[in-house]
């Protein structure tokens, strides 16, 4: 299924001074030094509003999954590593500073197939590509059309598009 929608959220990868990586709406990645990218967070469960050194990121069915190395704040605690997962669609955000914890997270949502890419790659790709294929999505990405036609190809979440689960 192809669907062309009009959203420079999804195709708008910056300029000269910013970097981004469109992740589902409203998330991003933005590089804010040469060594970091965060994410904005939109809740307050981890009691904090982004996420620093988000040096990984994955989607799968329409959840972000990040792997943060560097200084992380986990409800108000710092650690060296953090795993993280986010569902737009239902106001989720979760925190983890143990991997284990992180992937029995997942285990309970039924997501096992995951593969962190480096930020920076992703942010690559979509600027050479204009869309970025994550690993284990088959035909579904987010496709840029010379910057001004959004199409998404393939399907999410049990048939239904990017598009339809961010309305």
């Amino acid at each position: 299924m192809i669907l062309s929608v009009n959203d420079p959220f999804y195709t708008n990868s910056g300029g000269f001074d910013l970097k981004r990586v469109p992740l589902i709406k409203p998330y991003e990645a933005i590089k804010v030094s040469n060594d970091e990218w965060q994410i904005q967070l939109f809740t307050t469960r981890l009691l904090s509003t982004v996420i620093h050194f988000a040096n990984e990121v994955d989607l799968v069915d329409s959840v972000i999954l990040i792997h943060a190395k560097g200084e992380t704040i986990i409800k108000d605690n710092k650690y060296n590593e953090g795993w993280f997962i986010v569902i737009p669609k239902l106001n989720l955000e979760e925190g983890f500073n143990i991997k284990g914890d992180f992937d029995e997270y997942l285990s309970k949502l039924h997501l096992k197939d995951y593969k962190f890419k480096l930020t920076d790659s992703v942010y690559a790709q979509f600027v050479r590509d204009g869309y970025v294929k994550w690993h284990n999505s088959g035909s579904t990405q987010i496709r840029n059309c010379s910057r001004k036609k959004l199409l998404l190809v393939g399907t999410f979440d049990q048939g239904r598009t990017h598009a339809e689960l961010n309305d």
